[in-house]
């Protein structure tokens, strides 16, 4: 029988979590979560590095009052590019507002 090896830090985790913040209270929740999810898997107190970028959020609510989800969804990408830029592996927002916005628009960052 093998013995237990754990998994590395990379495995568990990614290293660099970039925030797509649409909301404060989107970004907000989703940096709660990371650092939760970060001390339950890598003990107390750590988390991988955290980045966040915003639009104002005036600018998404243009796009959401006049139905104009592309709109959104670019704004959404405009954010990734810029975290997936500066070493971002991972990058999202949990926000009830933006889920409509094109997923091929929101997924099609550099980034994971």
């Amino acid at each position: 029988m093998g013995s237990f090896v754990a998994p590395s830090y990379n495995q568990v985790m990614p290293q660099h979590i970039g925030i797509v913040a649409c909301s404060a209270e989107g970004a907000a929740l989703c940096y709660r979560t990371i650092c939760v999810e970060g001390a339950q898997l890598l003990g107390p107190h750590a988390h991988p590095e955290v980045s966040m970028h915003t639009n104002s959020l005036a600018e998404y609510m243009e796009c959401i009052y006049r139905g104009d989800w592309q709109g959104v969804g670019e704004l959404m990408l405009s954010s990734a590019n810029k975290l997936a830029r500066i070493g971002a592996d991972a990058a999202g927002e949990l926000s009830p507002r933006v889920t409509r916005a094109p997923r091929e628009v929101a997924c099609s960052a550099g980034v994971r």
